[in-house]
């Protein structure tokens, strides 16, 4: 008898910690966007340096590009037709890829926040918000942890450890959440010049990777917020 109100004593503590706690969980959610929004104002900081070393890096690598293409056209004593077309052709490659350039970083950041959006439902997403989900979830489950000599003692312990649980669990989700929004902000300014390699024929793939990059980051955040809205969504309803 003395051990069943020992353990009752103590599953009630836990009780009233977590839901005492709940405020100051919501609070750390709120420390999750600033230091979502910290990172993303340094990275734009970079922003323009890199941009800069990637541009002098593609026509580098263009003038290099034209200067062999020269060069070989000459030892093989091409006529004007051969000259004329290789020109057109290295306009052409050159063109694209100053286009690609230009353009890289906002098309990227565009595919990634398609792809966010995709996984948001047109709504709102953000670490803070799958962190405050897990606290709803917790707290919709708290109605069920009544103790008692009336009471279901065994699904209020239940409910009790699986409060525990879900909070653990979505605070996990909310890390990685944050941990790929750095990468997307840190990877995508990084990679930025790896476009500056799209002036060569021979490194041009790299520039190609960098859009492959970008929509692989899309599809982790999508797959992050699909998995964060179904799965609070679901628990809510089990609660």
């Amino acid at each position: 008898m003395v051990k069943s109100d020992l353990e009752r004593m103590l599953f009630l503590t836990a009780l009233m910690c977590l839901l005492l706690a709940g405020p100051a969980f919501a609070q750390q959610g709120q420390v999750l966007t600033e230091l979502e929004n910290q990172v993303s104002t340094a990275a734009k900081g970079w922003e323009t340096t890199i941009m800069d070393a990637a541009k002098s890096l593609f026509w580098i690598l263009a003038g290099i590009e034209i200067g062999i293409a020269a060069v070989w056209l000459a030892l093989q004593a091409a006529s004007l037709d051969s000259w004329f077309a290789e020109l057109v052709r290295r306009i052409m490659f050159i063109g694209f890829f100053a286009f690609v350039l230009n353009q890289g970083p906002t098309f990227a950041r565009a595919v990634v926040d398609s792809l966010y959006q995709i996984g948001a439902g047109g709504g709102s997403a953000s670490p803070a918000e799958v962190f405050d989900a897990g606290i709803r979830v917790a707290s919709q489950m708290s109605q069920q942890a009544k103790f008692g000599v009336f009471e279901d003692n065994a699904l209020a312990i239940a409910a009790v450890l699986s409060m525990a649980v879900v909070v653990i669990c979505f605070s996990l989700v909310a890390a990685i959440f944050v941990a790929v929004m750095v990468e997307m902000y840190v990877g995508l300014l990084a990679g930025m010049i790896m476009l500056g390699l799209g002036g060569s024929s021979s490194t041009k793939d790299f520039a190609i990777r960098y859009l492959i990059y970008a929509f692989g980051v899309g599809m982790k955040l999508m797959a992050l917020v699909m998995i964060a809205k179904i799965g609070s969504e679901v628990l809510l309803g089990l609660a």
